[in-house]
C-alpha cells in the first residue's frame, strides 16, 4: 500500500509539474525579451528617415512596456530640424510610459524657443491609436498637417508640455483627439491653425497655462469640445478668430474658475 501511494503521488507530482512547465512556454510566448523590463534611450539625429524611426517603435520597443519601464526618443539628439513623416504608435500596452522629447536644456514653461523641430507640411506627425501607456511629449517644435499631434481611442495618459505646436493654417489643428482619451496638454503654445486642441468624443482633457504666440496666424479656436468630451482649463488659454472656445453636441468645458 505504502508503495501504492508514493507512485500516485510521484504521477501526481509528475503532473503538477507539467502543468508548470505549459503554463511557464505559454508566459514566455506572451511576455517580451527581458531587456524591456529596463529603461532605455534612443538618439534620433535629424538625418534618419521616418522608417527609421517606425522601425525603432515596432522591431525594438515592442508593445508590451511595463510599469516603471521608460521609453525615451531623443529626438535629433538635442539640435536640429527633422523632416518627418508619420511616427505612428499602435497598441502599446502595459504600465510603463514613452517619451518623445527634443533639447530638456531648453527653457520651461510657454515659449517658442526649441532647438529641435519635427514637421512635414503633408502628414500628420505624431499618431497614437489604442495604447495603455502613458505619453510624454516634451521640448519640441511640431509642424504637420492635417495635424500635428493625433490622439484617438488611447485610455493612457498622453502629456504634453514645454511644446510649440504650429499647424498649416486653415484645414489642419494642433492637437486632435478622438474616441476615449486622456490627455493634458501644460505651458504649450498653440498656433497657426482651426484649432489649437479639437476634442471628439467620451474623453477627458486638462488644459493648463496654454497660449498663441503673437505675430502669426490666429487660430480660428483655440478649444473645441464635443461628443461627450470634457475638459478642464485652468490659467490661461489660446484665443480664436472666431472664439476662444466652443462646444457643441455633448461636449463641455470649464474652467478652473468656474466660467463658461
Amino acid at each position: 500500500m505504502g508503495a501504492l501511494v508514493s507512485g500516485k503521488f510521484q504521477a501526481s507530482e509528475r503532473a503538477r509539474e507539467s502543468i508548470r512547465q505549459r503554463a511557464r512556454v505559454n508566459e514566455a510566448r506572451v511576455l517580451p525579451s527581458t531587456w524591456e523590463h529596463k529603461s532605455r534611450t534612443i538618439n534620433i539625429s535629424a538625418g534618419r528617415s521616418g522608417d527609421y524611426v517606425q522601425r525603432c517603435i515596432v522591431g525594438t520597443i515592442g508593445k508590451y512596456i511595463p510599469r516603471g519601464v521608460d521609453i525615451t526618443l531623443q529626438f535629433a539628439d538635442g539640435t536640429g530640424t527633422w523632416d518627418s513623416q508619420t511616427i505612428n504608435f499602435d497598441g502599446f500596452y502595459g504600465g510603463g510610459r514613452i517619451i518623445a522629447q527634443g533639447n530638456t536644456g531648453d527653457a520651461e514653461g510657454l515659449n517658442i524657443t526649441r532647438s529641435v523641430t519635427l514637421q512635414n507640411a503633408n502628414t500628420t506627425l505624431i499618431k497614437i491609436r489604442g495604447c495603455s501607456v502613458q505619453f510624454l511629449i516634451q521640448h519640441l517644435r511640431l509642424r504637420g498637417n492635417p495635424a500635428c499631434i493625433d490622439i484617438q481611442d488611447s485610455p493612457g495618459r498622453v502629456f504634453v508640455r514645454w511644446c510649440d505646436i504650429m499647424a498649416y493654417g486653415t484645414g489642419s489643428d494642433c492637437i486632435v483627439a478622438s474616441g476615449a482619451f486622456n490627455l493634458q496638454v501644460q505651458e504649450t503654445v498653440l498656433r497657426d491653425g482651426d484649432y489649437g486642441v479639437y476634442m471628439d468624443g467620451p474623453g477627458l482633457a486638462f488644459l493648463q497655462g496654454n497660449g498663441e504666440s503673437t505675430g502669426t496666424a490666429a487660430l480660428q479656436y483655440g478649444y473645441w469640445a464635443q461628443g461627450g468630451a470634457f475638459g478642464g482649463v485652468d490659467g490661461i488659454y489660446p484665443s480664436g478668430g472666431v472664439g476662444d472656445v466652443g462646444y457643441d453636441n455633448g461636449g463641455f468645458l470649464i474652467q478652473s474658475s468656474g466660467g463658461w
